[in-house]
């Protein structure tokens, strides 16, 4: 499935990802694909997807055809994307969107973590839309990820980088679905306006 972390510290967001490709029982590590990469840059904001290799097509063509950058800047602004973004999804790529009978909305399929200068952000299937604020991991690999970056996030001499690629490290160590090269990209985060 493939491991994403994402950690904000000192003011600075990182968000990392591995770059095996799985299907079924067969792995396809990165250095045997072109298109390994699983973080995926929409202006100023950075996507980390895990889940089908499919989503990954719909969202780089996403991104190719858009004229102008979303708002991803709050959990409401996202959700509202992704809300507006489901139709589409099932006109234009032919989204299969039932899993459970149990489900209260469709699933868009899509599992990522999002960072800009604005937070962290997670968004699953169903459009829910969570923000963190120190760091989290999705994918096959997140309990190792998590464990490792919660054991090293308050020790000095960890910033977001080193603990979001220590986080990845730990999940492609221990993890079936995760291991290859890790890319990682890290951006300055904006000092939170003040609540009148």
């Amino acid at each position: 499935m493939s491991t994403v972390t994402a950690v904000i510290k000192d003011g600075y967001i990182s968000i990392a990802s591995e770059s095996q490709t799985t299907y079924g029982y067969t792995k396809i590590p990165g250095e045997y694909m072109h298109n390994d990469i699983k973080l995926y840059e929409w202006g100023a904001s950075v996507i980390g997807l895990v889940g089908s290799v499919s989503m990954a097509m719909v969202l780089q063509d996403l991104i190719s055809k858009s004229k102008k950058e979303p708002n991803f800047s709050t959990p409401h602004h996202i959700f509202r994307f992704f809300k507006t973004l489901h139709p589409k999804l099932k006109k234009e790529y032919f989204l299969h969107s039932k899993d459970d009978d149990d489900d209260p909305v469709e699933t868009s399929r899509f599992k990522i973590l999002l960072a800009n200068k604005y937070g962290l952000f997670g968004v699953d299937p169903m459009r829910e839309v969570t923000h963190y604020n120190q760091f989290w991991a999705i994918g096959s690999g997140t309990r190792f990820a998590l464990g490792a970056m919660y054991a090293t996030y308050g020790l000095d001499g960890f910033d977001a980088a080193k603990i979001a690629h220590l986080g990845v490290e730990t999940a492609s160590t221990f993890d079936l679905y995760s291991s290859g090269e890790i890319h990682a990209k890290t951006i300055k985060m904006v000092r939170p306006r003040k609540k009148t």
